[in-house]
């Protein structure tokens, strides 16, 4: 589970009042992500657009890598019965 510090959290109606400042702590790398909490649960979570694509080209290479598996086994089975 990822930990956020106090000044990481903000209640949704904290939030929509501090989005410039907070959205421009998140572009200047001040703060690393931003938890916004309805009703005390944590119900999204804001990053910046790097560490967004960052993430989305991790995840297509884990999903590259499960597909490359995949095949290998698929066609190491496939030789296996030949």
């Amino acid at each position: 589970m990822v930990k956020y510090a106090q000044n990481e959290l903000f209640s949704i109606t904290d939030f929509t009042k501090q989005i410039g400042s907070i959205v421009n702590s998140i572009k200047e790398h001040t703060l690393e992500k931003v938890g916004i909490l309805k009703n005390n649960r944590l119900e999204a979570v804001v990053i910046s657009t790097d560490e967004y694509e960052r993430l989305k080209a991790f995840e297509e290479q884990v999903e590259l890598a499960e597909h490359t598996k995949n095949y290998k086994q698929a066609a190491q089975r496939s030789m296996d019965r030949n």
